[in-house]
């Protein structure tokens, strides 16, 4: 069933919102430099993850992108922005005069820098210098690590794969282990969920090849073709939404998939669905795994990465091998025989979400790995080599 619905823009997400406030009005401690003008996805989500966090840990942060849709969004939430679209490319800020006015004017203030990958190195260096940088790569570049003397890894295994880098490289890096989380828009509603039967299966993604959302298809398919009755509920939109489409029709499972579009309101959709599934064949982190646990959900995700760090296997959900449709069949099965099983592991993914991936576990960690909690960068919890 399709369930078309226009994405909403960032700022009229209906629901509570926690505003970070009042510390919009000092100078930043922290600057986090944005590139891009995307106006959806985890880095758009983990950029003002990370403001907020800060902000809530007493530490005064603001985002300077090109992009108006973060800008709403940040905005709506408290968390200050600095928006100019020079921030589109490398050398735009460097000779732009609003920014280089702006960035003399906050630099005696400035401890920190975050990069949000490499781009505006170069304009940190000229025009923030004094700053401690540090860099989080979202995806899988290499040369450009080198610019940058302090990495963030975003999970355990990104952490192990950049220690490993570098040394086979022989570079001294600095290495600090960061969390990602949900926005902080209905943290206050966080509860755990009593057992019921698994009537709903959702997904949330951008429909890209590396989220496997065609996985989960052909499993749910099975799902059904073994006598269980569930609905599949998927959100979001992207290159490979059409083709996912006729796949759930060449299966003929389509009266059974309900399509919603991309969703601004996450909370709406999780209220609707009693299990989570993140199929990927890739997947550095998943903010929205940890936006499934916040809402009481178990969760089953592919050995990737950043899952495989945040789910714990027989305790908070299931992880499977990635392109594996028989063990997400097998997963699926499990969850609708077992309902008293997954509605306690969704409970202990909403403890464990609470004490590592909340805004304000998240940004007594981040402050930390900065730097700012004893004013020295030696200090933080991260291994340097």
């Amino acid at each position: 069933m399709l369930v078309e619905k226009a994405p909403e823009r960032p700022d009229s997400a209906q629901g509570p919102h926690r505003n970070i406030g009042p510390l919009e009005d000092k100078n930043p401690e922290v600057i986090l430099l944005h590139a891009s003008e995307a106006d959806q996805g985890g880095i758009f989500a983990a950029t003002i993850f990370y403001a907020a966090a800060l902000i809530a840990a007493g530490h005064p942060a603001e985002i300077w992108t090109p992009s108006l849709a973060l800008e709403k969004r940040a905005k709506s939430l408290g968390v200050p922005v600095f928006c100019r679209k020079a921030f589109r490319n490398a050398a735009g800020p460097i000779v732009n005069p609003s920014i280089v006015a702006k960035a003399l004017n906050v630099r005696s203030h400035a401890k920190a820098i975050i990069h949000q990958g490499e781009k505006h190195w170069l304009f940190g260096r000229v025009w923030l210098r004094g700053a401690a940088e540090s860099v989080v790569f979202h995806n899988e570049k290499i040369a450009q690590r080198r610019l940058f003397k302090h990495w963030l890894a975003l999970s355990e295994r990104n952490r192990e794969d950049l220690e490993l880098f570098a040394r086979q490289r022989g570079l001294s890096r600095k290495i600090s282990l960061i969390r990602n989380g949900p926005l902080p828009s209905a943290s206050q509603l966080s509860r755990p969920r009593h057992a019921k039967p698994i009537a709903a299966i959702g997904a949330l993604s951008n429909f890209g090849d590396r989220k496997g959302i065609d996985i989960l298809i052909r499993a749910f398919a099975e799902v059904l073709a073994r006598g269980r009755d569930a609905r599949l509920v998927l959100a979001g939109n992207g290159f490979e939404f059409k083709k996912c489409q006729a796949l759930a029709d060449e299966l003929g499972i389509s009266n059974k998939v309900d399509w919603l579009g991309w969703q601004w309101d996450t909370r709406a959709f999780f209220q609707q669905i009693d299990l989570f599934c993140l199929p990927s064949r890739n997947e550095p982190f998943g903010i929205v795994v940890t936006e499934a646990m916040q809402a009481g959900l178990p969760v089953v995700a592919t050995d990737t990465s950043g899952p495989r760090d945040i789910v714990l296997p027989g305790k908070t959900g299931w992880i499977i091998p990635v392109e594996d449709v028989a063990a997400l069949t097998a997963a699926l099965v499990e969850a609708i025989e077992n309902p008293a099983k997954a509605a306690a592991y969704g409970a202990a993914g909403l403890e464990r979400y609470r004490t590592t991936y909340s805004l304000e576990a998240a940004g007594r960690a981040l402050a930390e790995a900065l730097g700012l909690e004893r004013g020295s960068m030696s200090k933080s919890p991260s291994a340097t080599l």
